[in-house]
């Protein structure tokens, strides 16, 4: 499933990007990720493992992961022209959902744009696309969540 996000945020790009591949973004949301930034001739790669509680997943799918998942993210970015651009890979280890994509950082001015693309897959069969669906909604309440708290420690 085809998933994208956009955000704008009331900041220069440079200072976004630095939020993006601070650590603080990422205890912010969750004090609990172990988070590694590692930066290498023009590529900085944020690694985030965190467990997310499964209490909104509907039970047929909580039975498949538990009351938590855990999820690995590498995010790899790079200067690109003006703005920067990354991909990304998000997994569940030893459960069948990935979320891999790409993000595009670009200048507007004294804002910067957030946009991202990426596709959703759990290969569970028969069930695998409704999951896919549910699973969406919840990257997509993420995306918004850690949107919203890169813009409040941007302030």
């Amino acid at each position: 499933m085809q998933l994208t996000f956009e955000h704008t945020f009331d900041a220069p790009i440079d200072t976004v990007f630095a939020m993006l591949t601070s650590a603080e973004l990422y205890a912010a949301l969750d004090d609990q990720a172990q988070v590694t930034i590692h930066q290498q001739d023009q590529v900085c790669t944020v690694r985030i493992e965190r467990a997310f509680p499964t209490d909104d997943i509907p039970s047929p799918a909580r039975s498949l992961v538990g009351d938590a998942i855990q999820i690995l993210e590498v995010t790899q970015w790079v200067a690109a022209g003006k703005g920067f651009s990354a991909t990304f890979d998000v997994r569940a280890p030893g459960k069948p959902l990935t979320f891999i994509g790409t993000i595009e950082l670009g200048s507007a001015k004294t804002k910067t744009t957030f946009a991202l693309s990426g596709n959703v897959k759990v290969n569970v069969p028969l069930i695998g696309g409704g999951l896919e669906k549910q699973v969406g909604e919840l990257l997509t309440f993420q995306l918004q969540e850690t949107a919203s708290q890169a813009q409040e420690l941007l302030r």
